[in-house]
Formats: structure tokens, sequence, C-alpha cells
């Protein structure tokens, strides 16, 4: 399907949608959000995320938030949409991994319901020859990712050699592929570029052939896991002489605890936090016991749209609609992405993020 098609597709599916939602809502009387999140495994900290930006959106609403665990993977994903609509969900919030995403998605759409993500950044999402399927996404999508990476990292280390590290098997290896032609535009090729086994054994060979470059700035791609692992190596080796610089996965609040002081000083470039935009007594009350962070508010503001796709009377665009939110309005392109999105750079400090200016 052509990107016009689809967008015109996209804008049919959304039209349809307050009907469909209400049909739904009929069979039982209620209404129900559904939830999709990884709460088990590796990647459950985004999911609690996830769980407790949806929780708060809901709160006081009489909606019912049904919550299932996608475990980050194709089966989970597929088996977690077919429980949300078993569950009668009018629709659906949720994902942070792209199979378990795309998967979801598929069966999602069969049965006539939207998913909204906070999360997933994989282009295959929105890909053209999917098909006009109603997916919108509040995430910077994967295509915006390399250009925004090499330009931070080239203004943070404006000399010396670039190193870019990615973890086997993760889509830190398109990253890196996406990330070194950008580079080499720029007039900064990578001197060593490598996709490492995250072992014990591969990050010490990792970490060593980066050091016999003595590189000024060091790409890390990947899960943050298998990342936090390879930083307290390179720090042993490198010093704080490189900057050390990777993508949204390193957000994580796990990073940190697994690196510890190594991940002192390490930039990453993620959506906002959208503290900044956030409504400032709404966001006092969200952070009474911690910060939100990560997806809490991204969540928080995709389960708002979807609470007031729920509410509304007739017909509900979603592509032309501005949506009030605790981040501020959120309008959707024809293509389902969110307007006005951008990359931001970040910066670990004692456990914090913090946001990086030019100033």
């Amino acid at each position: 399907m052509s990107g016009a098609g689809r967008a015109k597709a996209l804008i049919l599916a959304a039209i349809l949608l307050a009907g469909g939602l209400k049909t739904v809502m009929a069979q039982d009387g209620g209404q129900r959000i559904g939830l999709l999140a990884p709460l088990s495994g590796p990647f459950s900290a985004f999911g609690e995320q996830l769980r407790r930006g949806a929780e708060a959106a809901l709160s006081g609403s009489g909606i019912q938030l049904v919550i299932e665990d996608d475990q980050c993977s194709e089966s989970g994903g597929r088996d977690a949409a077919n429980r949300l609509i078993g569950a009668n969900v009018a629709i659906a919030v949720g994902g942070v991994c792209w199979r378990a995403g795309l998967a979801a998605l598929d069966v999602l759409d069969a049965s006539g319901r939207v998913l909204i993500t906070p999360a997933i950044t994989d282009e295959r999402l929105t890909a053209e020859g999917r098909g006009g399927r109603a997916v919108f996404r509040l995430a910077v999508p994967d295509r915006a990712m390399p250009q925004a990476l090499a330009e931070a990292g080239l203004t943070l280390a404006p000399q010396g050699p670039v190193v870019v590290l990615a973890a086997a098997g993760l889509s830190g290896e398109a990253l890196s592929e996406s990330l070194a032609e950008a580079l080499d535009a720029a007039g900064r090729p990578p001197a060593h570029r490598e996709i490492f086994e995250p072992d014990e054994a591969g990050l010490r060979r990792a970490a060593a052939r980066a050091e016999a470059e003595a590189p000024r700035l060091v790409f890390l791609l990947g899960g943050h896991a298998d990342l936090a692992a390879l930083t307290a190596v390179l720090r042993t080796r490198l010093g704080d002489g490189a900057v050390l610089i990777g993508a949204e996965s390193l957000s994580s609040p796990e990073y940190p605890l697994l690196a510890e002081e190594a991940a002192n000083g390490v930039y990453f470039l993620a959506r906002s936090f959208l503290r900044e935009q956030a409504e400032p007594e709404r966001l006092a009350e969200l952070e009474a016991e911690e910060p939100a962070l990560g997806y809490v508010l991204a969540a928080y503001a995709a389960t708002e749209i979807a609470a007031a796709a729920l509410a509304a009377e007739g017909p509900l665009r979603l592509t032309e609609e501005a949506f009030a939110t605790i981040i501020g309005p959120v309008r959707f392109s024809s293509a389902g992405e969110t307007e006005g999105l951008r990359p931001v750079l970040y910066r670990w400090q004692d456990g914090v993020p913090v946001r990086v200016t030019s100033d």
C-alpha cells in the first residue's frame, strides 16, 4: 500500500473508530482499555512505567484498565492481544518491543481495535505494505534517530576517532548501519564499527578493539543490560577520555543501577521525558512519590487519548483532532505519527537523567 493509501485507510479507520468502540462497549455495558506491557523479563522496568502512566490517567474515570504482559516477544504479544479481545476491551494502549507490538497489532487490527503506542519506535509498525491499520505512535520513529544521534555525538566530541559498538541480535545492529552512514556523510566515518556478542568475552574483545583506536567518541547501541556491562569495561579501559553516547535504550532506570558509577556522564538520546510540557499541578500529583521518568508520561497521554475516544459522541477523527493531555495538545499526522516530536539529549548523573541544553 502506498503512503497515500495508508494515510487514507488510517483516516477511514479513525472515522469509524467511535462507532466500533460503541459496538464493543454495548456487548456488556462496560468501558475497558487494554494495556500491553512487558511486565516480566529484562524489559519489565519499561512495562512498569507504562502501567504507572496508564493507571494514573484512568484514576477516578470509571474506565477499567485491563493489563496483559506481552513479555516483549512475538508469541507474548499475540497471546496478550487475544486476551485483551477476550476481555472485551475497546481500544489498546502500550507496547515497548517491536516484535510483540507487531504481533499484537495483527490481532487487534483483525478485530477492529486501535493500538496507541507510547514507546515502539520500529519503522515496521507503520511501514508501507502492512496495510492501513489503525496504529498511532507517541514515540520518535527510528528513522529520526541516526541523524540526530550522529549530530549530538559530533557536537559533544568535534574531533578525534569515532567508534560504534552494537550488541548482536538486537535492533542496535540496524541502527549501527544507519548511524555509520550518517557519520560518513558528516565527514567523520567510524574508525571502528563492531557488532559484539554480549557475553563476557565478547564485551572484553569489543572494549579492547575500541581502545586500540584511542577514540574520543563511542556510540553504544543495543539493550540496556548489555550496554551497562560494556560501559563498565569501557570505563576501565578508556577512563573519562571518550564521550559515551547511546539511544533510547539507555533511558532505562535499570541502566545506571547495573552500570553503577560507570554510567555517570554517559549521554543518551531519547524522546523528551515530557516533564517540561506537563501541567505542573498534575505532574506534582503524579510525582508525589517518585519522578515520572521513561515512558510514564507518554503512557499517561496515550491512555488519555484512548479515554477520549471512548467518551466521544459521533465519529472521532484521530488524525485530525488535537487531544488535550497531561503533556499538552497531541496531534497525530495522517501516517499515525505524533507531530512535532523530536529526540532530546540527556546525561546520566548519580542515577538521574539530566537534560542537556545548548547553553
